[in-house]
């Protein structure tokens, strides 16, 4: 299919954080894959249905007391399709 076409398999949105390497276990979610790592600071990233449900996502890590220092909410990359359809295979 096309990029949107594939894009919409995965669907939702993507939420993408730095944050200290040391908060990792105190996230409220598990990374969709393994953290990038940046010095002492690590890039999670993790898909979820929507922008209201990223929304909430970022207000779980203020009250959790999670140090994010870069943020991003974004519509799933062409990798990010890859990855999906890596872990959960093709459907015809």
């Amino acid at each position: 299919g096309t990029p949107a076409e594939l894009k919409r398999i995965v669907g939702g949105k993507v939420l993408s954080a730095t944050i200290p390497a040391g908060q990792l276990a105190a996230l409220p979610f598990v990374p969709d894959t393994d953290p990038r790592v940046d010095g002492d600071r690590l890039r999670v990233s993790v898909t979820v249905d929507d922008a209201p449900a990223a929304t909430a996502l970022v207000a779980d890590l203020h009250r959790g007391g999670i140090e994010v220092t870069d943020l991003d909410v974004t519509s799933p990359s062409l990798d990010d399709v890859f990855t999906h359809l890596a872990h959960t295979g093709a459907h015809k």
